[in-house]
């Protein structure tokens, strides 16, 4: 199996994410079998955000289909349960992919501290400012634009201290 991330930066788009999170996936079940909404909860402690079965679903079909892990069907309260394993070729697949995996985890762990420091009050207030933006007079835009001049101005400043 391929998982598309370049593990030279840091992911920019859709399918990089979704590579990092089937990598975090197998990593996961490394640690034992777990069935879907477990796996989500692992992720959510990972990464400070609980991706929606409608991401993970498709993504576990896609790693069963690679051969990296498999279902087995267990019974709990009469309705039967699917529950994920890593198969051999997952972990070998983890051993040849060791540094991809660490760089999921870092971003993964960068995620979860963005949220922690506001991240997501960040992200919606620019959502907030993309709905609105329209409807916004001239005065309102030249207001919001400083205030994102001085925002990223001081960030980078902050970060130039770190580096």
């Amino acid at each position: 199996m391929h998982v598309s991330v370049d593990i030279s930066r840091k992911p920019r788009g859709w399918t990089e994410v979704k590579g990092f999170i089937k990598l975090l996936i197998l990593k996961i079940l490394e640690e034992g079998p777990l069935h879907g909404y477990g796996i989500m909860k692992r992720l959510e402690e990972l990464m400070g955000i609980k991706p929606s079965s409608g991401v993970i679903y498709p993504l576990l079909r896609s790693l069963q289909n690679s051969g990296l892990i498999r279902v087995a069907q267990e019974s709990t309260s009469g309705r039967k349960t699917k529950i994920y394993e890593l198969t051999e070729r997952g972990r070998q697949f983890l051993r040849d992919n060791s540094a991809k995996v660490q760089e999921a985890i870092r971003f993964a762990t960068s995620l979860k501290k963005f949220k922690e420091i506001g991240g997501q009050e960040l992200g919606e207030v620019v959502r907030m400012l993309i709905r609105k933006i329209l409807d916004l007079d001239e005065e309102k835009l030249r207001e919001i634009s400083n205030a994102i001049r001085e925002f990223c101005t001081k960030v980078r400043n902050i970060l130039g201290q770190v580096i």
